[in-house]
């Protein structure tokens, strides 16, 4: 009987290519989609992600979330 060996191995390339998000990211993002949360509220977010990452967003997260660059 054949037995096979399955294995999940990310190369370098794949680890590159792939985003990295904050934790509130996929959230925000779906909220905002869904106009539960507006463009204030994600600006106060990267502000506080500043301060405590766990609680906010990136600026360049903020750019991909609402299509503008960040300005405070």
């Amino acid at each position: 009987m054949a037995t096979t060996k399955t294995t999940t191995e990310t190369t370098a390339e794949q680890t590159a290519t792939e985003e990295v998000h904050s934790e509130m990211f996929n959230e925000l993002n779906f909220k905002y989609t869904m106009g539960y949360v507006t463009i204030t509220n994600l600006r106060t977010r990267v502000k506080l992600g500043k301060k405590v990452p766990a609680k906010g967003i990136t600026e360049a997260e903020f750019e991909q979330i609402t299509g503008i660059p960040y300005s405070e």
